[in-house]
């Protein structure tokens, strides 16, 4: 069959069917294949009754002979539950995924829009003073790219550049966002023949507001006449740190039922917070298939 079509509810199916065609490993595997926004689409409040669900629709295409692929797909609703407030949709995503296969390498490019509401920028959460008055908007455009320079060995390089219109609001403190764009990278290095099992490792630098300035409008006293005096002035969104992580993995099937999986991860910056301690983890486990 050289076409897909279906509906998906809290599945990303046009990822799922990204993932089989890129070689990787690893718990940061997913950053080369999804959407790089894909984290908002799945964010969960603490309060389950907060928890997003979202629905998507798709249509995929092959051509000449399963070598280029055209897929699509609109992820129709995104929504908190609030017991005050019903049901809002918090976002919305369009996206188109192109992937074309030369030889033994692969191509894969993703171009969309991210459509945000209900106060949402950039997945952080506005109220009151600090909303905006408008939906905020993002273009992004992501490029992968799989060299396999031997039979067992595969490369991957990945990144991503977004632009995101959001409007100020004209009674709030926050009055204005210019020039706003974000930008993310990876690497993946995976050897699938070693002692038997799949070794490798991983660099990410996860989508980050790299640059743009923040108008702001604030109260900050009153005088003698009882007059409002007020500040505004400028600041940078850029934030101080630049989270990176960095990964090596090692999988392995002991049958056909039961594998091994390693994983050792040093995280710097954690959530782009130069002040934030650096993570560290190390795992093993089993997984047993019954």
């Amino acid at each position: 069959m050289d076409f897909d079509f279906g509906f998906a509810y809290n599945l990303n199916h046009t990822e799922l069917s990204q993932s089989d065609k890129l070689i990787g490993g690893g718990r940061m595997r997913s950053f080369f294949y999804s959407n790089p926004f894909s984290s908002f689409i799945n964010s969960h409040d603490i309060n389950p009754d907060n928890s997003r669900n979202f629905h998507q629709i798709f249509f995929g295409k092959d051509f000449f002979n399963n070598h280029l692929n055209i897929t699509s797909s609109y992820q129709l609703v995104n929504k908190d539950r609030n017991v005050k407030e019903g049901v809002k949709e918090q976002n919305r995503i369009m996206d188109m995924t192109i992937s074309y296969k030369i030889n033994n390498d692969i191509i894969l490019t993703s171009i969309g829009q991210l459509y945000e509401f209900n106060n949402n920028i950039l997945n952080s959460k506005n109220y009151g003073a600090f909303s905006n008055s408008n939906d905020t908007k993002t273009k992004y455009l992501k490029f992968t790219y799989q060299k396999k320079p031997s039979k067992n060995m595969a490369i991957n390089t990945s990144i991503a550049h977004s632009f995101s219109k959001i409007e100020g609001n004209d009674i709030g403190i926050f009055r204005g966002y210019n020039d706003v764009a974000a930008r993310s990278f990876g690497l993946n290095i995976t050897h699938n023949n070693v002692a038997g099992g799949v070794i490798g490792f991983n660099y990410v630098e996860p989508m980050t507001v790299y640059k743009g300035k923040l108008h702001y409008d604030i109260a900050i006293a009153r005088n003698d006449k009882g007059d409002i005096l007020r500040e505004n002035g400028v600041l940078s969104l850029k934030p101080k740190g630049r989270e990176r992580n960095f990964e090596i993995f090692y999988d392995k099937y002991l049958d056909n039922n039961l594998s091994i999986n390693f994983e050792a991860i040093y995280q710097k910056n954690p959530n782009n917070n130069i002040y934030n301690k650096d993570n560290k983890l190390i795992s093993i486990y089993l997984n047993k298939l019954f």
